[in-house]
């Protein structure tokens, strides 16, 4: 009976286990944490690959809108399921002539799917993640104007 009175070593074990349960609990908020930061980053360059190739669309139709079939348009297809392939777009920052470093690659197409439509699409990827973006434009009253984003 007298063993069983004695106490001798329990602040120890009970600092021990207090010890392993703040542990666990900051090792299981370190990997949340760690997760949720990832996914920041993710949705980061997942928007901003979107941003870029929505912007790169509006630049490619606006030679379209302004110069329309004109020969000194670069990015016009005259006959209907033709196409141009884009390599290696430049992106650059708006009134700069610096190229956005984060961009990892870009490439687009220009495609003529009808007389009176044409179709720009521009596919851009940032830190792994990738977007495409699709402009859709049409010949109203022999003016070629912006359409859809896709």
């Amino acid at each position: 009976m007298k063993n069983l009175k004695n106490n001798e070593g329990s602040v120890v074990t009970a600092a021990v286990i207090v010890l392993l349960v703040v542990l666990l609990l900051s090792g299981a908020m370190y990997m949340v944490g760690g997760s949720y930061y990832r996914s920041s980053i993710n949705n980061y360059s997942k928007r901003q690959a979107y941003l870029y190739a929505k912007g790169e669309c509006s630049a490619l139709a606006n030679y379209l809108v302004f110069y329309g079939e004109e020969s000194s348009n670069p990015y016009y297809v005259k006959v209907v399921g033709d196409s141009i392939a884009l390599k290696d777009i430049e992106i650059r920052k708006k009134n700069s002539n610096k190229k956005i470093d984060k961009i990892q690659s870009s490439t687009g197409s220009v495609k003529r799917t009808a007389d009176d439509q044409m179709d720009y699409t521009v596919t851009v990827t940032v830190g792994g993640q990738s977007s495409t973006v699709t402009l859709s434009c049409k010949k109203i009253n022999g003016d070629w104007q912006f359409g859809s984003y896709s």
